[in-house]
């Protein structure tokens, strides 16, 4: 395996950012509608 697994980490990372982005977003916009 020449390619190092790092950037597979760095992918997930990224997808769990964008989701956790993605729910705290939707809630802010739940919680500031009256």
């Amino acid at each position: 395996m020449t390619k190092h697994p790092t950037g597979i980490y760095v992918g997930c990372f990224v997808k769990v950012i964008r989701r956790r982005l993605r729910l705290e977003q939707r809630r802010s916009v739940i919680n500031y509608s009256p």
